[in-house]
């Protein structure tokens, strides 16, 4: 703990199947060091690991898998969600099971920025995530609310290679010359 103090920067990769990272899915190290040195706090720590796992779920799921959230609507006579039927039979198909997970974590003494692309067909992201005050209010749905998450919790949330990647990054420092 003591050494990472003096780290000036930072930059991991790391390579799963969808199938790996369902069965075990990693802990953020790079989080939990940067609580350990004061970096930040247990508030943030627990923020921080919210947006990494709305990420990673995301890629996993509507990238990998290329679930539907619409499907969590559609519940049979037993209440069960199309959703849930379709990860279980897709996690069994290596055509889904066996594609990639890239994740990339970054820190800089300054900020913490976490990459994570997937094999899906991507998506095409329009970068509106709440309603506008002129629209009526919608009936709850069971989904949709992943962009909004990470928007919240992280200064920066950046899609690109058609949806297929994201980058999603955290100032910690408020002015990068404080030390």
């Amino acid at each position: 703990n003591r050494l990472f103090e003096f780290v000036q920067q930072e930059e991991v990769h790391y390579e799963f199947t969808t199938e790996e990272i369902v069965q075990h899915t990693p802990p953020f190290v790079l989080i939990d060091k940067l609580l350990r040195i004061g970096e930040i706090d247990l508030h943030s720590k627990l923020r921080l690991e919210l947006a990494y796992q709305e990420a990673l779920t995301n890629s996993i799921e509507h990238g990998n898998l290329e679930l539907e959230s619409i499907w969590r609507e559609e519940i049979d006579e037993e209440g069960r969600d199309r959703y849930a039927k379709e990860k279980a039979e897709r996690l069994k198909n290596s055509k889904y099971s066996q594609r990639k997970i890239f994740l990339t974590s970054k820190y800089d003494g300054n900020s913490l920025s976490i990459s994570i692309q997937d094999q899906g067909n991507g998506f095409e992201y329009n970068g509106h995530t709440t309603k506008t005050k002129s629209e009526e209010p919608e009936v709850p749905q069971v989904h949709g609310r992943g962009v909004s998450i990470l928007k919240s919790v992280m200064d920066e949330v950046h899609y690109d290679m058609g949806g297929r990647r994201v980058t999603i990054t955290k100032e910690l420092k408020d002015d990068p010359s404080e030390e």
